[in-house]
């Protein structure tokens, strides 16, 4: 399944694009695809555990308490917030 996107180059970057896709027989966006996958491969993306950012989560666990003033202590929890290497 392919997603749109829209984005804007200035007028010299459309121009080479253009030409360039066209000296290869490329549409202007197979060639932009192109480029993309060839630098996500040399330069892979580190993609992050599934629950997203533990100290992230840390603090909205504790921002939750509704009392004010009041926090939850999440020390003793440390083991479900933190990854293992962090503990």
């Amino acid at each position: 399944m392919m997603k749109r996107t829209q984005i804007y180059f200035d007028e010299d970057m459309a121009t080479d694009l253009m030409l360039t896709a066209r000296s290869n027989k490329l549409s202007v966006s197979a060639l932009i695809r192109e480029y993309v996958q060839t630098g996500l491969k040399t330069n892979p993306i580190k993609k992050k555990a599934k629950k997203g950012n533990p100290l992230l989560q840390l603090a909205k666990a504790a921002a939750r308490e509704k009392v004010p003033g009041k926090r939850t202590n999440v020390s003793g929890n440390m083991d479900k917030y933190l990854p293992k290497e962090w503990r």
